[in-house]
């Protein structure tokens, strides 16, 4: 568990399901935004198809006191890989660290220290964020621009 306060907002961030919180909410707003993503994470959670509970996988809630729950991220392994998936932090919460945090947090998950962690994303302003946290784009295909970063001591 990995607690934070930062700009006067108190968050929790925890293995889901462990931590009694409602996603849907938060898939409803990334929904609003055009995001799919975590209505498709609740369903493939849902039906057993992916619970990110093998080697090296994690799927992390950030939420605040009350239980509201203000981001998500997911590490999938697959293929010997390391993949960020379904990372979204709720529109009202942006801006205000909670994303670094999910994003440092989760990385405490890959295998070593020396991973390289990929992920794919489609908009500028993901881009931005995880150029700030040291990603390098390697390439783009079908809209979307796949980032990766090695080394995470």
């Amino acid at each position: 568990m990995t607690a934070c306060k930062e700009k006067s907002l108190a968050w929790v961030i925890e293995p889901y399901p462990f931590v009694p919180c409602d996603l849907s909410p938060l898939a409803a707003a990334a929904h609003a935004e055009g995001f799919g993503m975590l209505k498709k994470l609740l369903a493939d959670y849902t039906q057993g198809h992916c619970r990110y509970d093998g080697k090296g996988e994690a799927l992390l809630v950030a939420h605040d006191e009350a239980g509201t729950v203000l981001g998500c991220a997911a590490l999938r392994c697959k293929e010997g890989r390391a993949i960020l998936r379904r990372f979204y932090v709720h529109p009202k919460s942006r801006r205000r660290g909670v994303g670094r945090a999910l994003l440092r947090a989760l990385t405490n998950h890959l295998p070593s220290p020396t991973a390289t962690l990929y992920l794919k994303t489609d908009t500028q302003n993901a881009v931005a964020f995880y150029q700030s946290e040291g990603f390098l784009e390697t390439h783009r295909k079908d809209g979307f621009i796949f980032m990766e970063r090695t080394g995470f001591a």
